[in-house]
């Protein structure tokens, strides 16, 4: 494709930015594609849109098309009629020779008919006058009418089709909403503690996903992977120290730049080849942790790979972490029909809860001795072993049991 340079005026924007920065004005240079195709940006716009919309909106929007275009061709058929009343059936006469008289219902009921591809009912075009050109532009707009209706019908139900896949490529996984932060005395059950008085196990980010389809025959998740991604605003300077794997620029309204840097986190286990039940993922917070602060890697990392003991209270541990989302994104394959399926949230720094953990919630029925999942108690959480727990804010909204 060639691209054209056009030469472009200093804006508002430019101006403004320019003096915040000690300049009057700078030149700007814009490239551009000579080719542009914009005819169906409100089709792609209506695409989008039905996505996101319910099947009831969806459906009712079809209807107006359906019937909007069954009136616009109704009224071509009525002008042709009143051009040509021959070249039209009415209960088995021509118009021109009966008594009806033209009027919008009977058009309606040929151009609903034609739209929809039934076929020609109580009225139809004639076909007696086809090779004189008389009745040419009749039977021409009858199968102009089939034609996009058979388009519009395809159109229609291809929306519907993508519509129900795109609901069955969901997976049907429950996230826990909060996530917990165990540290220090919480962690001595899970982690190998030496008698080192300087030092403690990392502390440990938790989160948990429920299958919805545990109880249903076929209802596992083969070959399910989790990745998570921390979001995390920065400063321009600071960006090249991250390790990322994508980076997003932002403008603080003040002329400074920022840049929002999405770095993999590692998760234990970030593979599972059938999840059936409930599984609960692990972050831990050491020196490669990108929910870290850089000052509290280095002191990780100069502390052997260990937390530092002075830093063993739940202030601390809230203060050494610097991100601002969390995204997770669950993948695998559906076992009943064997088609790919996903699903994905995204935890605010809000949904840290530091100094607890999760309530068990997998337990055996006394009936029949079966593993089954409390579905209610998925987002339940305790104060950790050895306590150590930030209290609950209002603008958390928590509700204590």
């Amino acid at each position: 494709r060639k691209l054209c340079a056009c030469f472009r005026k200093n804006s508002k924007a430019d101006t403004t930015a320019g003096s915040m920065q000690g300049s009057s004005r700078s030149q700007h240079y814009r490239l551009e594609s000579r080719t542009k195709s914009h005819g169906l940006l409100p089709l792609v716009s209506y695409l989008d849109w039905s996505f996101r919309a319910s099947f009831l909106a969806v459906f009712f929007v079809q209807l107006l098309g359906y019937m909007a275009l069954t009136c616009l061709f109704a009224g071509f058929l009525l002008w042709a009629w009143k051009v040509n009343p021959e070249c039209i059936y009415i209960g088995g006469a021509e118009l021109g020779d009966s008594d009806f008289n033209v009027n919008f219902g009977d058009a309606f009921a040929l151009s609903w008919t034609t739209f929809s591809t039934v076929g020609y009912g109580h009225t139809f075009p004639s076909t007696s006058f086809i090779s004189d050109g008389t009745c040419a532009f009749v039977v021409f707009l009858t199968c102009m009418e089939a034609f996009v209706g058979i388009i519009f019908a395809g159109f229609c139900g291809a929306i519907i089709f993508s519509k129900v896949v795109r609901i069955h490529s969901q997976a049907r996984v429950i996230f826990s909403d909060p996530m917990c932060i165990r540290y220090g005395a919480g962690l001595l059950g899970d982690a190998d503690n030496d008698d080192d008085s300087n030092s403690s196990p990392c502390p440990v980010l938790e989160f948990r996903i429920v299958n919805e389809l545990y109880k249903k025959q076929g209802g596992e998740i083969m070959n399910a992977t989790i990745s998570c991604v921390a979001a995390s605003v920065v400063d321009e300077d600071d960006v090249f120290h991250c390790s990322t794997t994508e980076r997003q620029e932002i403008d603080d309204g003040v002329g400074k730049m920022k840049r929002r840097v999405f770095t993999t986190m590692k998760i234990d286990p970030a593979y599972h080849p059938l999840f059936q039940r409930v599984t609960l993922f692990r972050h831990t917070l050491d020196e490669t942790s990108p929910l870290l602060s850089e000052s509290m890697k280095r002191k990780v990392e100069e502390n052997n790979g260990r937390w530092p003991s002075e830093m063993n209270a739940c202030k601390d541990v809230r203060d050494a972490l610097r991100f601002n989302d969390i995204i997770v994104s669950f993948s695998g394959v559906l076992n009943n029909s064997a088609t790919n399926v996903y699903a994905h949230k995204i935890y605010d720094y809000l949904d840290i809860n530091i100094g607890y953990q999760f309530v068990p919630i997998l337990y055996r029925k006394k009936t029949h001795r079966m593993w089954d999942v409390d579905m209610n108690m998925i987002n339940d959480v305790k104060i950790q072993k050895g306590g150590g727990a930030e209290p609950f804010t209002k603008s958390r909204d928590r509700e204590v049991l």
